[in-house]
């Protein structure tokens, strides 16, 4: 699991996951309310909003890494494209009333690695 601590308490908040350049990668992405499509690119500027998951190859090791955006305590979290190629991890309450600064359980992360 993933999380990250701001400065402010806030009802939005953002961070960069770092940048993605080179990596292929399968997503899933919200685009209405109630719709998701599928979504391929390689760098960070690909990645839509809303991002609801990616799938991300790994050549290197022979490997899938996946990363889910989840929900922690009244925060839904998506990822988003950052500028110069970064990643952003959005967390939101969707009120004005429900504040945070640290975020511990945001997102989870799992790698399979596939023996031939």
């Amino acid at each position: 699991f993933l999380g990250f601590n701001a400065d402010e308490p806030s009802d939005r908040l953002r961070n960069s996951l770092g940048r993605l350049s080179g990596r292929d990668f399968l997503s899933i992405f919200r685009f209405k309310t109630w719709w998701s499509t599928m979504w391929v690119g390689n760098s960070g500027p690909n990645l839509q909003m809303e991002t609801q998951w990616v799938l991300f190859d790994v050549l290197e090791i022979r490997s899938y890494f996946i990363v889910i955006p989840i929900i922690e305590g009244s925060f839904r979290s998506a990822l988003h494209p950052g500028s110069d190629r970064h990643v952003m991890i959005c967390a939101e309450s969707g009120s004005s009333q429900v504040k945070a600064s640290l975020m511990q359980f945001l997102m989870c992360m799992c790698v399979k690695i596939y023996y031939h």
